[in-house]
């Protein structure tokens, strides 16, 4: 059985998001390993963000990671996100289906991703 992992209190996605761009920008233009590191570690805090209030896996007990996917559709031009709350483990997952398009993703961010974590909760 893998151990509990110690929780920290979570900051909102679209600042860890915006941290995150920048580091990714800093790393491209200076490649060292203290920005790999520190790319990882927000990719890991932003994954725990999208993922709260989830129940751990029913089935392996581990807690389940969370994904933002922005996607384009066809030749129309227009994006819409989803977030996916799902299990490494056993292949599980739950995800929210497409929302609003448009320029404005953000606005419908925390929506999005508390109807993927009510989803997965009932797994």
């Amino acid at each position: 059985m893998m151990a509990q992992m110690e929780y920290l209190p979570l900051r909102n996605m679209n600042t860890i998001r915006e941290e995150l761009g920048k580091a990714i920008a800093e790393y491209q233009a200076n490649e060292s390993r203290p920005l790999s590191d520190r790319i990882k570690a927000l990719q890991k805090e932003l994954q725990l963000a999208i993922s709260e209030g989830a129940k751990d896996c029913p089935k392996c007990g581990n807690h389940p990671i969370g994904l933002r996917h922005v996607v384009g559709v066809g030749r129309t031009g227009e994006w819409y996100h989803t977030y996916e709350i799902g299990c490494c483990g056993i292949k599980a997952k739950a995800s929210t289906p497409p929302e609003d398009s448009g320029a404005d993703l953000a606005q419908h961010d925390e929506a999005a991703r508390a109807k993927a974590v009510a989803k997965w909760n009932v797994l």
